[in-house]
């Protein structure tokens, strides 16, 4: 079959084509100055940092990492490589079954722009991705801490590091809160399909998604503000 080139140039294609290229340079990283170059963490090579670098006892004792622990935190990036190539198979699925169906069933201009996502489907392509912002965020957190743990940073660049550990989960988080409202957008689009009066579908909308709108907008409000925190504290 001929490759559609019209999808590389919807949204969905660009930016998982940017959420995978970052996560490549972060699993990059990992796998060049972590794995590589500490020989995974190894104690003895961390140990010869921290006296290089003058690491306290007590810090030692804070940074230190058991046998067990240790790997587990090393396997942690490449699972979350295979989730994020599950959730890409996940997207894949889903924009080529909606490609399916509107040249099967949908009107002349939806056969024509197969590719091109309807409104309902965008909002499900966004709670697919969701998960592919956390899984980056986390790993590039996971990064940040083991810079910090293994003494590579000290001082001031250690207190940057820490700051952007925050930031890239209160970041994840604030998209996680978006992508929670964007999911009660689908099932207000769903009920206003089902039979019942006008009045019903409105209060439904307004009344009975009044606890997801708050928690939302209140968990948005309290990572945002973290987040300026720890960027305004550090930077």
């Amino acid at each position: 079959h001929k490759f559609p080139v019209p999808v590389l140039l919807q949204w969905y294609t660009i930016a998982f084509v940017a959420f995978g290229a970052f996560l490549m340079e972060c699993l990059g990283n990992i796998v060049l100055n972590d794995y590589r170059d500490t020989h995974f963490l190894d104690p003895q090579d961390i140990e010869d940092l921290w006296d290089e670098k003058n690491i306290t006892q007590d810090l030692r004792d804070d940074f230190h990492l058991p046998g067990w622990l240790r790997w587990l935190s090393l396997a942690s990036p490449m699972v979350g490589a295979v989730a994020f190539a599950i959730l890409i198979v996940h997207a894949i699925l889903n924009v080529t079954h909606g490609s399916r169906w509107r040249k099967e069933n949908g009107t002349e201009e939806e056969k024509t722009l197969s590719w091109k996502t309807s409104e309902r489907q965008e909002l499900v392509l966004l709670v697919i991705s969701m998960p592919a912002v956390f899984i980056i965020m986390s790993i590039r957190s996971t990064e940040r801490m083991w810079m910090v743990m293994r003494g590579w940073h000290t001082g001031a660049e250690r207190a940057t590091d820490l700051a952007l550990f925050d930031e890239n989960l209160e970041l994840a988080a604030v998209c996680q809160y978006y992508t929670v409202f964007v999911f009660s957008q689908i099932c207000v689009s769903l009920l206003e399909e089902q039979k019942g009066s006008s009045d019903m579908k409105k209060a439904i909308k307004y009344v009975g998604f009044q606890g997801v709108y708050a928690w939302c907008i209140i968990g948005s409000i309290h990572s945002i503000l973290l987040f300026v925190i720890a960027f305004s504290g550090h930077h």
